[in-house]
């Protein structure tokens, strides 16, 4: 890729070899690794913008993968294994992918909290006196007609409940308006939304959590990162089990940091769970001071521990292929 930014400066000294492609291109990308003899070539980015994936439909490398930045199946034949986990991608999971499914239990990512940039977490809002406040600060585009559903019958099941939404495009008028009327036809006045666009820093975006008291995973697509970011500032995510791998995200995140009482298993358990947080939050504020150091010990932030079951996952890849020219 071309540019570049502090996380590429850092990665950069990681690395034995670091290639800049000028003008990204499959021809380009092909002779690079066909130059290099890369053994393992692995595809961080799916079928997102920018990706170069379908240069790896060629059979360039031995071995081919697929993990991390994107959320289903590549659909390639060329592409041997997806690393996944048992809750993202259960018994039965198989059939929705094209590759072989290895599993990293017990999660399949890895988070590096921003320690340098993350404010003290505040008390429960509620116990100060204010609404009791849901929030999501995922993209707008995961606000899908079933999460509008689901989350305007949250609000509805919660009397004097707010909600709190936050991304970049609610800076632009039609988008708030396209929020609130979306909100308004399903029965929440536009009073009980808060829509907050881009913050200065990134200390500044975490801090808004103190605002929230429990944050609202959407569906079918859950967060990722938000959600990390929020269990991070003492702020649980309530999430919908789903039957797909974006769906599942957020049960493989809960679960990785002990918070399974936080999954819902279908819409009308989501609901009940979070009209009697909002109606008895004391269990609230008893985690809240307690989930960063809770999140910091679990396994979803062991670096060391995932590396060597990333490690371990390649091995046997390349040994498989190894053993198969034997």
């Amino acid at each position: 890729s071309t540019g570049g930014d502090a996380v590429t400066t850092r990665l950069r000294t990681r690395f034995a070899a670091w290639h800049d492609v000028p003008e990204p291109s499959e021809p380009a990308v092909a002779t690079l690794l066909r130059r290099e003899r890369i053994d393992i070539a692995i595809d961080l980015a799916g079928h997102t913008a920018g990706s170069l994936l379908l240069t790896l439909r060629q059979r360039l490398c031995p071995v081919q993968i697929s993990c991390l930045g994107y959320p289903h199946s590549t659909g390639l034949p060329s592409i041997d294994a997806r690393l996944v986990d048992s809750s993202t991608d259960p018994t039965g999971a198989a059939s929705l992918a094209t590759e072989r499914l290895i599993r990293l239990d017990p999660c399949f990512l890895c988070y590096q909290p921003p320690l340098d940039h993350s404010p003290p977490v505040a008390a429960l809002p509620v116990a100060a006196g204010t609404p009791f406040t849901f929030g999501s600060f995922n993209m707008l585009g995961k606000l899908s007609e079933a999460t509008k559903d689901l989350w305007a019958r949250v609000l509805l099941g919660a009397p004097g409940s707010r909600l709190i939404l936050k991304d970049s495009v609610l800076a632009v008028a039609d988008a708030r308006e396209l929020v609130l009327s979306a909100f308004a036809s399903r029965g929440v006045e536009p009073a009980r939304l808060t829509l907050l666009a881009r913050t200065p820093s990134r200390a500044d975006h975490l801090a808004l959590y103190n605002q929230v008291d429990l944050a609202l995973d959407p569906t079918p697509y859950c967060g990722t990162t938000t959600t990390c970011e929020a269990l991070l500032m003492g702020v649980p995510v309530l999430t919908l089990t789903g039957d797909c791998h974006a769906a599942r995200v957020g049960v493989s995140l809960l679960r990785a940091v002990g918070l399974d009482s936080f999954i819902a298993a279908t819409p009308g358990d989501y609901i009940r769970r979070a009209a009697e947080l909002a109606a008895s939050p004391g269990p609230l504020a008893a985690l809240r001071p307690l989930l960063r150091n809770q999140l910091l010990a679990s396994p979803l932030c062991d670096a060391p521990a995932h590396a060597r079951r990333f490690e371990a996952a390649l091995r046997a890849l390349w040994q498989e292929w190894c053993s198969s020219y034997a």
